[in-house]
């Protein structure tokens, strides 16, 4: 908290009225006396919270009705209080408390007023502030800045500022191949102020063109022989199937001989962007979410430390894996492609390139994400990582819900009698499927997946396994005025699994571990509420069981007598569950996800807090 703190106005400074700029303020400490510089304001209406950019001194300024109130924190009271100070304007004359000064309005619109500084006391007796609202303004104001992320310098970038895309990083030439057959020009980047390079491909056979580099001798630094790089590319496609229609990947940065090195390319199946591995002999995919998008810039960046790969799609992580098998592409005079594939000409890109770039280390998501942020992706703020990736997810895009994550795929039953539709999700940007259940007896329906053996892993033999559902219920009460639990999550048999739910007789979501013989449960506090989307996790390690509302913890047991469920051909049940139709949901389902691990605390808010629920730190 701060002391108290004395308003002064300089000679000549500026004020918001209207859509008027506002001032430049003078906030100086009891001793000395002293200015502080480029004090940012946002004054956005003629009633506005105005907050300083200075965190030292951390203060709220009110304005509203031609009244302006300062609020600070008085220390030795322990108290908040406020000033106020009223200000007229006739004319080119304005009177701020008892200062008069002139004023002028240029031709922007912002207001200058100079004022007679002699005389004035500012420091006036305050009151108390009780508005909760200004309360938590003060203390918002005061948070100490979040650290920025330092992002390495690339080894090698080409900003593709220029038709013939010159080195920005590094001493690699970045050369174009069948140049004369493919136009290229400059245009508008993924910001507005920034370039990129158009390549309009050629229709004739064999003259699709791409740009490359040459790797100058075996042990060349893009070979990544010690498995350790970071690759990013930002570009577009002006079709997003155009190699697609052609049956061809687009192969967007890739270094491969004989099935040794690296490739990151668009998959012509999915229009998914994933990374590939080499061994030798195959490769490893790792496969993002997010499908590639018409005339649509995209950051894609691929990182490898020799024993994990990642793959991140405009700052966000979607795809990680372990591969501990890399063989490096040594071959001398190879060539390192962007924006294009060594095996088809078909494989080259029509679109554009912002920039390309590579780092002989392995970036961390903050410092992926801060990338993004330059090329107008992402948050304000760099996202906490939202923990591993899910091992099985399906984030209910569409209406057949094809997995994002993870091979199983996920059915409806009765799906001709339970309509369903594309609806807008937890945050605005997102998408959800809507279910409305039939009225009809026996019809209710619900998604499921089938347990492929007895040692399936949504059986978690060894206790060990995360469960997310983000979810809403039309009528909250939909299944308890049909006196039955609204089942979410299910895997039993006998006694034995795991299943999630919401208590008919509370509204409250509860985790049951079952024994053979019964089952223990760990209940939520929070009530499901009327067509709210409520975020959804438990865990379990074989010992512990915990149960997250919205990314908070909100209960846990010791729980160590967990039998698994593990009848080969048994349904794992989404929104719906086995002993009755009327369990499942009215509602709409975001995303579901399981892992075979358990989320800690921060991973759990951290998924939250990126389907838009605030949790509190």
């Amino acid at each position: 908290m701060k002391a108290s703190k004395l308003l002064l106005i300089p000679m000549s400074t500026t004020f918001m009225f209207g859509c008027f700029d506002a001032p430049e303020v003078y906030v100086p400490p009891a001793e000395p006396t002293y200015a502080i510089e480029d004090t940012d304001w946002n004054i956005s209406s003629e009633t506005s919270n105005i907050t300083t950019s200075s965190t030292e001194y951390a203060q709220i300024y009110n304005f509203e009705n031609d009244v302006l109130k300062i609020y600070s924190y008085d220390e030795t009271n322990d108290l908040y209080t406020y000033t106020t100070q009223a200000y007229t304007v006739s004319e080119t004359t304005i009177a701020y408390g008892t200062v008069d000064g002139t004023y002028v309005v240029d031709s922007a619109g912002a207001l200058t007023i100079t004022y007679t500084l002699e005389g004035v006391d500012y420091n006036d007796s305050g009151a108390e502030v009780t508005d909760e609202t200004i309360l938590a303004a003060i203390a918002e104001a005061e948070k100490e800045p979040t650290p920025g992320v330092d992002v390495p310098t690339a080894a090698y970038e080409w900003d593709f500022s220029t038709v013939d895309a010159d080195a920005a990083e590094g001493d690699k030439v970045l050369q174009m191949s069948k140049a004369d057959d493919n136009p290229r020009a400059v245009v508008t980047g993924a910001v507005d102020n920034g370039s990129a390079v158009s390549i309009e491909q050629s229709t004739t056979s064999g003259s699709y063109g791409y740009h490359y580099t040459v790797m100058d001798s075996a042990s060349d630094p893009l070979a990544a022989e010690d498995g350790v790089i970071s690759m990013e590319i930002t570009f577009k496609a002006d079709d997003a199937s155009f190699n697609a229609d052609m049956s061809q990947d687009l192969q967007l940065l890739e270094n491969t001989d004989s099935n040794k090195g690296w490739k990151v390319i668009v998959n012509k199946s999915t229009l998914i962007p994933e990374l590939r591995i080499y061994n030798g002999d195959g490769s490893t995919s790792i496969k993002a979410t997010s499908m590639l998008e018409d005339d649509t810039y995209m950051h894609l960046v691929a990182t490898y430390n020799g024993t994990t790969a990642n793959i991140y799609v405009n700052g966000k992580l979607e795809g990680t894996a372990e591969v501990t098998d890399y063989i490096a592409n040594t071959k001398e005079g190879d060539k390192v492609y962007v924006g294009g594939g060594s095996n088809s000409s078909q494989k080259n890109l029509a679109g554009a390139i912002d920039s390309t770039a590579f780092w002989l280390e392995t970036l961390t998501a903050e410092q992926v994400a801060e990338r993004a942020k330059d090329f107008g992706f992402g948050d304000t703020d760099p996202d906490v990582p939202a923990g591993p990736a899910a091992d099985f997810e399906w984030n209910f895009a569409s209406v057949d819900a094809a997995p994002s994550l993870g091979a199983k795929v996920l059915q409806m039953s009765k799906a001709d009698d339970n309509t369903r539709a594309v609806v807008d999700g937890a945050v605005d940007a997102d998408a959800a499927v809507s279910i409305t259940q039939t009225s009809a007896s026996g019809l209710f329906g619900y998604h499921y997946t089938v347990m492929d053996s007895t040692t399936d892993p949504l059986a978690a033999i060894d206790g060990v396994i995360s469960m997310e559902i983000v979810y809403k219920s039309t009528s909250a009460s939909f299944n308890a005025d049909l006196g039955q639990d609204l089942q979410l999550l299910e895997n039993t048999d006998s006694n034995k699994g795991w299943k999630l739910l919401v208590n008919k007789g509370t509204l409250i979501p509860e985790i049951r571990i079952y024994n053979s013989t019964g089952s223990t449960s760990v209940k939520a506090t929070s009530v499901l509420t009327d067509d709210t989307y409520q975020h959804l996790v438990a865990t379990y390690d074989g010992t512990t069981a915990s149960i997250y509302v919205n990314g908070v913890l909100e209960n846990s047991a010791e729980i160590t007598d967990y039998v698994a469920n593990t009848k080969e051909g048994d349904k794992v049940y989404v929104g719906g569950g086995s002993n009755s139709s009327q369990k499942n949901l009215d509602g709409a389902i975001d995303n579901t996800a399981f892992w075979l691990s358990t989320l800690t605390a921060e991973e759990v808010a951290a998924r939250a807090e990126s389907f838009g629920f605030t949790v509190a730190q």
